[in-house]
């Protein structure tokens, strides 16, 4: 009877006279055969083991999986959608696998993640198995495991149970994730790792299976968007932030509910983006034949040292040191290597991508050489290639070069010598999008094939999705990142920074750029002009408090508290006048560009003048102009003197650089900024606003419609206005 009992493949461990050994245990359940071999009928393949773990067991099966886990149908297919799929729907399509003491069983693999490290690191297949299993077999009871749940491997418990279907794992593990892991720190990690799985699981219409990481997404979402400006100054994740798929990543970077303290933090995260993936007009370089000499000071390291190459775009000392590579293409690092007396070949060529349009004369990329620590990876010694020494705009091989080396406090360290060779890099293509909706299964004669026709195209789709995690973006993805940027509402610093960025340049945000430096002036013209598009600023970048209010209230307001000094006519506040017009409304052409301001800036019209009595303090006309070419160390500033508006220099009386301006105007400040100016003088130039006197009535008949006052007036060459308002 007992041979009937047992059917093929349930061999318990204790056979005759073994009875008398065997106890039966004071407390039965499930969890007492979860380590014993008793009447299983099954197994579980493990995938290969996450990177430095090791694997369980010694049984291997082709193919580079993992270790080979006896199990019971009975307890996996009551706990599991996947399981009672595969062990009893599909079971005519199983294989066997060989399980010492048990033969060869049906044998089960696990669903297959991606290959992205961070994805394994986070959700460790073979590592987390034995847990869910425990969690099975105590009859899914949360307190079996909880003491072993940690912030590192909740994200992991959760993936599995939604893939395995083990709903109550499930939804403990994310309910434990929310309340004890997620947090602005961790919601970068986290959304990757949700984002990741997301993408790459099938839905259920097509395979009856797969999990659900809607709700864990839209959560890390929410939490990244709270914590925004934090996650941002992680360098770790900001690298995970910008691998994210162009259509996840826009609407995050959209939202007004976004949390970063100035818009330059979201222009930061585009810029990043659009290094790493967009796709350049690239050189491919080989650095080849290197020698590392007179490097004693970076010591004899445990493990030995590696030699890197990377691009950097933006170099400063700072960055050189702690810059991380903006996609891997642009980086490239030896194997270790043990220095004799601070000596040593390479041993091996370096090879990197270089993007052609941040590189060459008065461009601002650099190669970054480093020599780090193999094992702690501590900066060693640091260097950098000059941007001219590598001419890329033709293929060909250079001379021996060399980079200085020095440590990371800016002391000589020893000389990388090597030769380079360039040639043009081959295009990278975009990821396609998915099939649209409705295409799959098309001419499919219904039926068996029509299901099988939806679940392959279903299949395609997830593959194409998923890999668009740090995929090469397209022109029209790069158009949508730069959207996303409320460029009108960055500081002038932010925006003549932009407008030489290679790579902001190259995504076609010149345009951008340009619009948001004359909106700064459209928000001193007069109201109505209907059909103008100025982005609002995100309520985040407007909270401040009282004492930041008052400080930048003088900027701020197109006029500031001292301009408001006024002469005859008993005058108010320019602020509070009358009707006010542009300079372009005055309809005449730009003057020479050479018709400078002191040999370098402003209108031929203005004229020097000896130094007169001074009214007004040093504040009084607000912030500075532009730098005085004169004495190159101080500003011009908007000041009277002896009752006649001026611009002089800030260091009178040591630089007595001073013009008058035109005796109509009664009254002056400085507003905003002139976008020519700053673009062909690169410096921050800054207009006025001016009020001409009623008793000008010459001066008047020139300005348009009656108005006295004119916005936004540029004395740094662009045009003769001030000659047109006469002496």
């Amino acid at each position: 009877m007992a041979e009937a009992a047992v059917a093929e493949g349930f061999t318990p461990e204790f056979g005759e006279g073994a009875a008398a050994q065997e106890q039966v245990p004071a407390e039965l359940n499930l969890l007492h055969f979860l380590d014993r071999k008793d009447f299983v009928d099954c197994a579980v393949r493990l995938p290969a083991p996450a990177p430095g773990s090791e694997p369980k067991g010694e049984d291997e099966v082709g193919g580079g999986s993992g270790e080979v886990v006896p199990g019971h149908r009975l307890a996996l297919c009551s706990a599991s959608g996947f399981f009672y799929r595969r062990l009893i729907v599909e079971a005519k399509d199983l294989t066997t696998a060989p399980v010492e003491g048990c033969g060869d069983l049906p044998a089960v693999d696990l669903p297959a993640l991606p290959d992205d490290e961070e994805l394994r690191r986070q959700v460790d297949v073979a590592g987390l198995f034995p847990l869910v299993l425990r969690f099975v077999y105590s009859g899914q009871l949360w307190e079996s495991i909880e003491p072993q749940v940690t912030a590192e491997n909740a994200m992991g418990l959760f993936a599995l149970g939604e893939l395995l279907e083990i709903r109550p794992l499930a939804a403990r593990a994310f309910g434990f994730l929310e309340t004890s892991v997620l947090t602005p720190e961790t919601s970068a990690r986290l959304l990757y790792a949700a984002a990741r799985l997301a993408r790459a699981t099938p839905s259920s219409s097509s395979r009856g299976g797969g999990g659900s990481f809607d709700e864990p997404v839209a959560r890390c979402t929410e939490v990244l968007r709270q914590g925004f400006e934090q996650v941002c100054s992680s360098p770790e994740d900001l690298d995970l932030l910008c691998r994210l798929p162009v259509d996840m990543l826009q609407p995050l970077l959209e939202a007004d509910e976004l949390e970063v303290l100035s818009e330059a933090t979201v222009l930061e995260v585009a810029r990043r983006l659009l290094r790493g993936r967009m796709r350049r007009e690239e050189a491919l370089v080989t650095l080849e034949g290197g020698r590392l000499s007179g490097a004693k000071a970076a010591g004899a390291p445990v493990g030995g040292v590696i030699c890197e190459a990377l691009v950097v775009e933006a170099p400063s000392p700072e960055v050189l040191l702690r810059a991380r590579a903006e996609a891997p293409k642009y980086s490239a690092a030896t194997d270790a290597l043990q220095l004799q007396s601070g000596e040593c070949e390479l041993g091996k060529d370096l090879v990197l991508r270089i993007p052609k349009g941040a590189f060459g004369p008065g461009k601002p990329g650099t190669v970054a050489v480093r020599v780090r620590a193999a094992v702690s990876r501590e900066v060693l010694l640091v260097g950098s290639l000059p941007s001219a020494s590598l001419p890329l705009a033709t293929a060909g091989e250079g001379a021996q070069t060399e980079v200085s080396l020095t440590t990371p406090d800016g002391k000589p360290g020893g000389t990388l010598r090597f030769k380079w060779k360039a040639e043009a890099a081959p295009p990278e293509e975009p990821v396609a999008a998915p099939p649209a909706e409705g295409a799959e299964g098309e001419g499919a004669d219904g039926g068996g094939d029509a299901v099988a026709a939806a679940a392959a195209a279903a299949e395609a789709a997830v593959a194409t999705s998923a890999a668009q995690f740090a995929a090469t973006i397209s022109e029209e993805q790069a158009s949508k990142v730069l959207e996303a940027v409320r460029f009108s509402q960055l500081e002038h610093k932010d925006l003549l920074a932009a407008i030489k960025d290679p790579v902001l340049l190259e995504a076609g945000a010149q345009q951008r750029i340009l619009e948001a430096l004359s909106s700064r002036l459209d928000a001193y013209e007069s109201a109505g002009q209907e059909g103008s598009k100025r982005q609002e600023p995100r309520p985040s970048t407007v909270r401040r408090s009282p004492g930041e209010a008052t400080a930048n209230s003088a900027e701020l307001s197109p006029v500031g508290e001292a301009a408001a000094a006024t002469q005859s006519g008993g005058l108010g506040p320019m602020s509070l006048g009358g009707p006010a017009t542009s300079q372009a409304a005055l309809g005449r052409p730009p003057a020479p560009a050479d018709a400078a301001f002191g040999g370098a800036y402003g209108s031929a019209a203005l004229r020097t003048r000896s130094a007169g009595r001074r009214v007004g303090g040093p504040g009084a006309g607000g912030h500075p102009l532009f730098p005085c070419a004169v004495c190159n160390a101080g500003s011009l500033v908007l000041r009277q003197r002896d009752l006649r508006w001026t611009i002089e220099c800030s260091r009178y009386p040591s630089c007595n650089h001073a013009v008058l301006l035109p005796s109509s105007i009664m009254a002056a400040a400085v507003d905003g900024h002139c976008a020519s100016c700053t673009l062909r003088l690169n410096v921050d130039v800054r207009t006025l606003t001016v009020r001409v006197g009623h008793q000008h009535a010459a001066t008047l008949l020139k300005l348009p419609g009656g108005v006295d006052t004119l916005r936004g007036m540029c004395v740094a060459g662009c045009n003769d206005t001030l000659q047109r308002l006469g002496d």
